[in-house]
């Protein structure tokens, strides 16, 4: 069984071996393949960039490298998984390329194409040659999930956010679509930032309705705070009698962000000690989105990630209307 790797970015394999080496918890794609490299006969290695790419696979002992994915895909055995981890303009173009050579599964980055309308046609693609498409929408395996389960009618749901309504935001509204959250409906808009210098992708602070599991009317915030100043993921859900708080980031810097004012602003306050609560700074999410589709590709069975790709198409959903209503 073959693997390849298309992108070595950040998340692709290229970030500081202080923050992603043999012996921290996965933070790229080309860390999670190395650790299940035993699957694979070979592991190929794509990046138009020769530096990163030399980087990468010196640090991983990846020996397949190519600049060149149409020579790959020409010269090589067959490729049972790829991972697309690239900019999300470049998911769609890339999975038409590679969908012919008829992989077993494909892993894309989210939020999976730039649009709805991209994601979409990846869906349909992915019918056409029978591919197993998953999205990297790792956030959907925080530890506190279960707690939910648990948790009495939802009342109101608070985002607390940074880098991008797409880039970032995306995962909060994956997340909703996983626990069958509905449309959203009264958007309204309050404030931007472009902490990612990129005004195709503003951070919004919003305010809007849902429909909860059990028909409750379901008020949401989204803040959105400067990432350039820190950085943090903390969505809060405030039932009848319980919360349950689940972060991302991990405390010192969460703990860190809470005490800037010029960030967060006088009215923000944490969970109070008795709240029901879950703090992980994700260690392992990309980790079992990787072993949750090794496990599909070697027993065509998946424990969690089945619908990532249903969820990925439902958040553009979302997100493209409150878009269309703030664009006005």
């Amino acid at each position: 069984m073959n693997a390849c790797l298309i992108g070595v970015g950040s998340i692709g394999g290229d970030k500081h071996n202080d923050v992603d080496n043999k012996k921290t918890a996965v933070k790229t794609h080309a860390h999670a393949l190395y650790n299940n490299r035993e699957y694979f006969d070979n592991i190929y290695i794509v990046d138009k960039n020769i530096e990163p790419l030399t980087r990468v696979c010196d640090k991983w002992d990846f020996k397949e490298s190519f600049v060149d994915l149409d020579f790959l895909l020409k010269e090589s055995e067959h490729i049972d998984f790829f991972v697309i981890a690239t900019p999300q303009e470049t998911h769609l173009e890339l999975f038409k390329k590679i969908a012919p050579h008829k992989p077993k599964s494909v892993l894309i980055e989210k939020p999976c194409g730039n649009s709805q309308d991209e994601c979409n046609d990846i869906g349909w693609i992915a019918a056409k040659f029978n591919i197993k498409v998953f999205v990297d929408y790792q956030r959907n395996f925080i530890y506190g999930l279960p707690l939910l389960d648990g948790l009495d009618k939802v009342k109101k749901i608070v985002l607390n956010y940074t880098r991008g309504f797409i880039r970032d935001g995306s995962h909060f509204f994956a997340l909703l679509a996983k626990e069958q959250l509905e449309m959203p409906y009264d958007i309204k808009l309050l404030s931007a930032v472009n902490d990612l210098d990129d005004i195709k992708d503003l951070t919004y602070t919003l305010f809007f309705k849902i429909t909860g599991k059990q028909g409750e009317k379901v008020e949401v915030f989204m803040n959105g705070f400067d990432g350039r100043i820190a950085d943090v993921f903390e969505i809060m859900f405030y039932g009848d009698k319980e919360n349950v708080s689940l972060v991302d980031h991990g405390k010192l810097r969460l703990n860190a962000a809470h005490e800037e004012e010029k960030t967060f602003g006088k009215g923000y306050k944490s969970f109070s000690n008795t709240t029901l609560a879950t703090m992980t700074d994700l260690e392992n999410g990309l980790e079992c989105v990787h072993d949750d589709i090794t496990l599909f590709l070697n027993t065509s069975s998946s424990l969690f990630y089945q619908g990532s790709y249903k969820h990925a198409l439902e958040a553009w959903t979302m997100m493209e209307q409150i878009k269309g209503v703030i664009n006005g």
